[in-house]
């Protein structure tokens, strides 16, 4: 059987879950079925990741990449050109332009609010996503998202990202030091994330249960040094910042802790969400995006209200005052949980997009 060729593109500069689920196609996609290329930005971390498993192309960010892009595709002459995030879409649709292409986009969320220019980016988005092929969408909520914005929903497919779950998970106590709860926040330091309602919650939580918990803070970002400065302002002494953690090394920092912490006001499906499920931790997190496709109240952690320092103090106390018996039962939840969101699941669900193309 003739093997399909398959051109994946992201064109975002850093590297977040877009990049890790283009980076875990590239591992698990059946080389016995798929010819796998690769085109991407010039500095992003992904180049480096995949390595000569697959050929990469990298070409720059701003528009001229449509022609460059363009090039490559004549060239390779792929069977599925398969593109991930807004920018890869807007500027990779206009590089296909008059080739016939089976077209595959993954909205992997949507376009962040914090952009001066977000609705002209939302339409262009959507303007070409409604001339992919297939779609697919990492969670009901981004379903619901493009529909809601006339995209066709036929198209869709929710496919929720995976992980490589580990089955040496053991239940253990609260990993308390000097009878502390471990809550951890792992993520970027930038707006999105609700950084800013969260130590407004540990300040209260401090001053009714002090030396009772500890909040460790991995991550960097545009708002690295504010936080910084709030957390000194405010005297948290709960608190700790810490550095970037590279992806390889997430679950290993996720296995001390008791409680991830995600106060975000806009989320796609994150990966870090289901890292922390598989570790057993219990999960505190906003309501938005497709986080309650895998939170349930109550059994494997708590939905927050966004953008609310109140209810996150609230659920943090629970915490708290919970027994240890129950935050026993809520870690083993949470890692069956994880089950739902493997890695191998989301492999075969796109393998299934392709082979119907």
């Amino acid at each position: 059987m003739e093997k399909k060729k398959i051109t994946l593109i992201v064109l975002n500069s850093s590297y977040g879950g877009a990049e890790k689920h283009v980076y875990d196609l590239v591992r698990m996609l059946d080389r016995e079925k798929y010819s796998i290329n690769l085109i991407t930005t010039n500095n992003n971390k992904l180049a480096l990741l995949v390595n000569n498993e697959v050929c990469t192309y990298r070409i720059p960010r701003g528009l001229n990449s449509i022609f460059r892009m363009r090039k490559i595709i004549k060239d390779i002459n792929p069977d599925i050109i398969h593109m991930h995030s807004p920018r890869a879409t807007f500027l990779g649709m206009l590089s296909v332009i008059g080739l016939n292409k089976n077209l595959v986009v993954t909205a992997h969320g949507w376009i962040p609010e914090r952009l001066k220019l977000k609705r002209i980016y939302e339409k262009l988005f959507i303007v070409t996503i409604r001339r992919s092929s297939k779609i697919i969408a990492v969670s009901e909520q981004v379903k619901e998202q493009l529909i809601k914005n006339r995209v066709n929903e036929k198209k869709i497919s929710v496919i929720y990202n995976g992980i490589n779950i580990t089955s040496n998970f053991n239940v253990s106590q609260p990993k308390k030091i000097e009878n502390k709860i471990r809550f951890v926040f792992l993520g970027r330091f930038i707006e999105e994330k609700g950084i800013q309602y969260l130590l407004k919650a540990i300040e209260k939580l401090e001053k009714k249960y002090i030396n009772k918990f500890v909040v460790d803070f991995y991550g960097s970002g545009p708002l690295e040094e504010e936080v910084k400065k709030t957390v000194t302002v405010l005297d948290l002494k709960s608190v700790n910042i810490n550095g970037f953690v590279e992806p390889e090394n997430v679950i290993n920092i996720l296995q001390k802790y008791d409680v991830f912490l995600m106060p975000s006001i806009q989320e796609g499906f994150p990966y870090t969400l289901i890292e922390a499920l598989s570790t057993g931790l219990i999960v505190l997190a906003s309501d938005v995006g497709g986080i309650s496709d895998a939170i349930k109240n109550g059994e494997n952690g708590y939905l927050l209200k966004p953008k609310d320092p109140e209810d996150i103090f609230k659920k943090m106390e629970i915490i708290l005052n919970s027994a240890d018996y129950k935050i026993k039962n809520m870690k083993v939840i949470a890692y069956r949980s994880s089950l739902n969101f493997t890695l191998q699941k989301m492999i075969k669900s796109l393998e299934e997009v392709y082979n119907n193309l």
